[in-house]
């Protein structure tokens, strides 16, 4: 799997587990869906916004079918913080 790919299941995995917190989709407000599913266009504020709990289980996901989450949440954080701008949103702006 190529690294564009990754982070598109990194992206849906990361709002999936955002949709089934607590009680899960039926208790998320529309305002929240849509807030979440805005920032899928950019994972790093998506995986961002997940808890220790949260993330533990994308990173678990990841493992199950052998997609190292861990490691690209890393390059991303680091790329972030590194790399300029436009080539960060190149890189990992998906969808």
């Amino acid at each position: 799997m190529d690294q564009k790919t990754e982070v598109k299941v990194l992206s849906l995995v990361a709002f999936c587990v955002l949709m089934q917190n607590r009680e899960g989709i039926m208790g998320k407000d529309p305002c929240y869906i849509l807030e979440k599913a805005e920032l899928m266009k950019r994972p790093i504020y998506l995986v961002s916004a997940l808890d220790d709990e949260n993330c533990s289980k994308v990173i678990e996901w990841g493992k199950r079918f052998h997609i190292d989450f861990e490691t690209l949440i890393g390059q991303m954080a680091k790329d972030y913080h590194e790399v300029p701008a436009s080539e960060f949103l190149k890189k990992y702006s998906v969808f």
